[in-house]
């Protein structure tokens, strides 16, 4: 499934970036999230639908061309949400994505909101419960 397709079923609401890996020999970025959940209706909409939830799982990205969080700030460790994906390449299937995510800074008890972009080709869901097994679709 195509970068874009995939992600218009993947909802972030209220959930946590948790960590982020990135893997420059093997072109991957995880994003660690503490509760993934999917949209399954025809709306495109989430609809509270739980049933295939991922909790602690991780957005995996592949043949990931660049990666960035701007502005510079605090490490992510809050919540995460998708702003949009762009195709960027349409001879590869390449996509920007981006996310808003928070950071705090816990000395100064504030928080910054930063945006992490990543232009990839594939993404897939990791879930701890089944290790190995990637979830495309």
């Amino acid at each position: 499934m195509r970068l874009d397709h995939f992600m218009a079923t993947v909802y972030l609401g209220d959930r946590a970036c948790k960590s982020i890996t990135v893997d420059g020999w093997n072109e991957r970025v995880t994003l660690a999230i503490d509760e993934i959940s999917r949209v399954r209706s025809a709306a495109g909409t989430w609809d509270y639908y739980n049933d295939e939830n991922v909790v602690d799982g991780a957005l995996v990205f592949t043949e990931v061309k660049s990666f960035g969080l701007v502005p510079l700030g605090p490490l992510p460790s809050g919540y995460i949400d998708v702003e949009s994906v762009q195709l960027v390449d349409d001879q590869e299937d390449m996509f920007l994505v981006k996310f808003n995510v928070q950071g705090t800074f816990p000395l100064l008890n504030s928080t910054r909101m930063q945006t992490i972009e990543i232009v990839a080709k594939g993404v897939h869901i990791a879930d701890p419960r089944r290790p190995g097994i990637e979830v495309h679709e």
